[in-house]
């Protein structure tokens, strides 16, 4: 019997940590506006928008399988590490969905001739995953 930490449990929590700060990257470059001035600012969101979604998948995954590999009696530590990257990551699709769910909220609300309801932040933001859509 080891008395180790589980391996899955530690890139699980790594994984659901570098998820949350990703989103929290774009949300700071949208709502300084750099993304629309500085191209570095464009390729860093790009980037950790192609990647926070596999990693906050990757640590509902490894932190299931850790805690499985936990349970099965191995003397592995680590469960509450694999327990914290499935809430993270969990976490992160919630938020991801309550985002969406304001955008669409949002845009409903807006008044036909194109002056809507969007503070300026969102109004930045929303511009800024637009780009991310159409840049190549």
């Amino acid at each position: 019997m080891s008395s180790r930490t589980n391996r899955l449990a530690i890139v699980s929590v790594m994984s659901g940590l570098a998820a949350v700060s990703g989103t929290g990257l774009i949300a700071l470059i949208a709502g300084t506006g750099a993304w629309s001035t500085t191209p570095l600012a464009v390729t860093i969101v790009q980037l950790t928008a192609s990647i926070t979604p596999a990693c906050a998948l990757l640590a509902c995954v490894s932190g299931i399988i850790a805690l499985r590999r936990i349970g099965s009696g191995t003397g592995e530590k680590g469960k509450g590490l694999a327990r914290a990257g499935i809430m993270l990551g969990a976490g992160w699709f919630l938020l991801m969905a309550l985002i969406a769910a304001a955008f669409i909220l949002l845009l409903l609300a807006s008044q036909p001739d194109g002056q809507g309801v969007l503070p300026e932040y969102l109004s930045r933001l929303w511009t800024c995953c637009s780009c991310l859509a159409i840049a190549p």
